[in-house]
């Protein structure tokens, strides 16, 4: 090997200067930038999720300088995070977007440096996992303990994609992850090992076998639904009613409530069985309340329906975000268990899930936010739910990224979702992620839509709880292992003598 001087130091001839290695990093972070902001955010493209992080992971790799490594790898993940700050800026406090921004980047970057560890201190075929395995436990601390749940989840760019939405109901939206972030990884390492044909088509070969078995197993089980008895469901908005959402004005409340019986009564005509309106529809006094509740009960009693609303209950004692079941059988009445933060501070906070077990289907209710939060939506497709009714109120450019999150909560239980919401998108989706109906609620000033779900929901490995408690014990214990050196290295250490890494940069191999 031929050595030739650069900045005091001997470096192998023919390697980038210092200044190439840097520019070959922007370019890499630029085109993992780019790939990121197309395929996250409000409208992905699926296809680029799973090659976006690949460039910028291949050249951290062999970069010498892990603190160059990790700057150049959160530099990637803010560009691509760049495609949320118009909406972001709309929402929340200036500190509030910079977190949003900088938090998720600060830690692709320390994945980033594990994988670099993992490359020197473990077998190619073992160092592939950190980096997927590290992301995917960072998004399930996340939906534990954030009070967005699950946004911002690389799960949520597949949404287009179903045989990978799948593995939602194997281990939830943390299985999808890691299938994404493992395809890119194998394409990471296999470009570092590049001049180790036979290692490199090893790590590849084993991550595309891994995303291969699973999107298969997807597909099958998209081919294997049987068909079933169905439910005919309407949905209706208006957004022009949004404005009174805090009206304490009894008028005012009983004359847009009228206006829903109409569209119920239009919904009824052409077959729907239920019917659900968005959330906070309208402000409801104390002195409204009875009335209108009375409204929905004529309504339901003439149609025989079942209708699901959400109104803003308000009084000097009390704010409620609220869902009224109504039906021949009587009213239930949910309280929504995740309040927006910032917006619904102010407001009362449900603990149990609404499950109505005394018709088929077995009908249960949720409101808006709280389809972010899989282990809340777990909790009714543990009591056997079989169509979830979802009022609610999305931000407008938002629409479809939200109504997605709440068809992947369906994917996990095993349930159908029904979600009408103003502002936003008004949806019907099946078990496996099929959206079987679906319209923006600003495509006219009232927009009705009618289609059908299934009306018995399926068992899923995470519904009965073992599915995604079983993948993290498996990951709690490949990471719990401490990064070591490859066989012979201790006695090599030990003598004095010196031998390569696990997986050196393909320049030090080639120099070995």
């Amino acid at each position: 090997m031929l050595y030739q001087r650069r900045g005091g130091k001997a470096e192998p001839a023919g390697d980038p200067s210092r200044a190439g290695r840097l520019a070959i990093g922007m370019a890499a972070a630029a085109a993992s930038g780019a790939a990121l902001f197309y395929g996250t955010g409000l409208h992905p493209i699926p296809a680029l999720t799973w090659v976006a992080p690949a460039p910028v992971v291949a050249w951290a790799l062999g970069e010498r300088r892990g603190w160059l490594a990790a700057a150049l790898s959160a530099l990637a993940w803010v560009l691509g995070g760049l495609n949320l700050l118009r909406y972001l800026a709309r929402l929340a406090p200036l500190p509030a977007v910079l977190l949003a921004l900088a938090g998720p980047a600060l830690v692709f970057a320390a994945c980033v440096l594990l994988a670099r560890a993992a490359a020197r201190a473990r077998t190619s075929l073992e160092a592939v996992l950190v980096l997927p395995l590290a992301w995917t436990g960072f998004e399930w601390i996340l939906a534990s303990f954030s009070p967005h749940g699950t946004f911002g989840s690389l799960a949520y760019s597949q949404m287009n994609f179903l045989p990978a939405l799948q593995m939602a109901a194997l281990v939830g939206h943390v299985g999808i992850t890691f299938l994404v972030a493992l395809a890119s990884s194998g394409l990471a390492f296999a470009w570092h090992l590049r001049r180790q044909p036979r290692r490199a088509a090893a790590t590849l070969g084993t991550a595309a076998l891994v995303v291969g078995l699973s999107l298969g197993w997807g597909a099958a089980r998209l081919r294997d639904r049987a068909p079933g008895p169905a439910l005919r469901v309407g949905l209706a908005a208006a957004d022009s009613t949004i404005r009174w959402f805090r009206t304490l004005a009894p008028d005012t409340t009983l004359a847009i409530v009228r206006g829903c019986t109409e569209r119920i009564d239009r919904l009824a005509a052409s077959g729907a069985r239920l019917v659900v309106l968005p959330e906070k529809i309208v402000g409801v006094p104390d002195a409204a309340a009875d009335s209108a509740l009375a409204l929905l009960r004529r309504a339901a009693e003439r149609n025989r329906i079942t209708i699901v609303a959400g109104f803003n209950r308000r009084s000097a004692r009390f704010a409620r975000n609220i869902a009224w079941v109504v039906s021949r059988g009587g009213v239930a009445t949910y309280d929504k268990a995740h309040p927006v933060p910032g917006f619904e501070d102010d407001y009362e906070i449900g603990r149990e899930p609404l499950v109505l077990a005394d018709r088929t289907p077995r009908l249960g209710v949720a409101i808006c936010k709280d389809m972010d939060f899989p282990d809340w939506t777990l909790r009714y497709a543990r009591r056997g739910v079989d169509v979830l009714a979802v009022p609610a109120w999305d931000f407008g450019e938002d629409g479809w990224l939200h109504s997605r999150m709440a068809i992947l909560r369906g994917v996990e239980g095993g349930f159908s979702v029904a979600r009408c919401a103003q502002d936003g998108r008004l949806t019907l989706s099946d078990p496996f992620g099929h959206v079987t109906a679906e319209q923006a609620s600003s495509d006219a000033p009232e927009v009705l839509v009618t289609g059908s779900v299934p009306a018995i929901g399926i068992v899923t490995p995470l519904r009965e709880g073992w599915g995604l408690g079983w993948v993290l014990g498996l990951a709690g214990l490949f990471v719990a292992c401490p990064l070591r050196l490859p066989r012979g290295s201790r006695a090599a250490a030990a003598s004095g003598e010196s031998r390569p890494p696990a997986i050196a940069s393909p320049e030090i191999e080639e120099e070995l």
